[in-house]
């Protein structure tokens, strides 16, 4: 009977010292996304975006990715069946991966879910959707798969650093939307609207199709990572899953 009382407490003390360690983690969780870089935070839930979109620069900051292979890709793989929705490479806003004093997409800091506060945090090869929520494409929801990224000098309306809302949409999240036309872009998604911004998990099917692109063991350089042979190929974190190699 002793016995039994003892493992009984010991049972209640483990129990209790679980639930407080999993409040502590709670409040400590919830403490940290107060602040302005913020330590651990969901991107699975929309962002306020502004959006535009491009059609020049084909080697992407991803890896030096070919951008107009890729998106020719997409759209084989949406008039096939293979996609539900039409895909873009896109480049993101330069504050959407900084992480504390990191800016480059070979160096950006803190690798997932940190960031500044108001700001959905992404890296290279992550795929995002996007909901328009104004002009004549209202309602209309595409995908991207982050290729690029918008640099605040020389696009400063746009595309902000250290967690600013931009100038020109008053949004902390902006992408830009590659294709290599103007009509080709704007006769899908309409003319730079504002939206709502989430991560999603890219399609299978997708990855598989980047990781046969990208062939990145092949010496020759290839349309996806192709910034020096190590071997594999070397391309930014995240595109790891498309057989790349990390850049350090």
């Amino acid at each position: 009977m002793i016995g039994v009382l003892i493992v009984a407490a010991l049972s209640y003390a483990i129990f209790t010292r679980s639930s407080m360690l999993s409040m502590r983690q709670t409040i400590d969780t919830a403490t940290a996304a107060t602040t302005n870089l913020v330590g651990t935070v969901s991107s699975r839930t929309p962002y306020h975006a502004s959006s535009t979109s491009y059609y020049h620069g084909p080697n992407a900051a991803c890896g030096g990715a070919h951008l107009p292979t890729v998106r020719n890709k997409f759209v084989d793989m949406k008039n096939h069946g293979d996609l539900d929705m039409d895909y873009f490479p896109v480049a993101v806003s330069i504050q959407m991966m900084e992480g504390p004093g990191k800016k480059l997409p070979c160096d950006v800091g803190p690798k997932e879910g940190a960031g500044y506060n108001h700001v959905m945090h992404v890296t290279c090869g992550q795929c995002i959707k996007y909901t328009i929520k104004s002009g004549e494409k209202d309602g209309h929801v595409f995908g991207g798969v982050v290729m690029d990224t918008c640099k605040h000098s020389g696009n400063e309306g746009w595309c902000m650093s250290g967690g600013k809302p931009n100038k020109r949409a008053n949004k902390y999240n902006h992408i830009d939307v590659f294709g290599p036309t103007k009509t080709g872009i704007q006769d899908l998604i309409g003319d730079n609207p504002i939206g709502e911004v989430e991560i999603i998990n890219c399609p299978h099917k997708l990855n598989d199709a980047m990781y046969k692109l990208a062939d990145a063991n092949n010496p020759m350089k290839g349309p996806i990572c192709n910034w020096y042979y190590e071997p594999p190929q070397q391309g930014a974190y995240g595109m790891q899953k498309w057989g790349c190699a990390e850049c350090h």
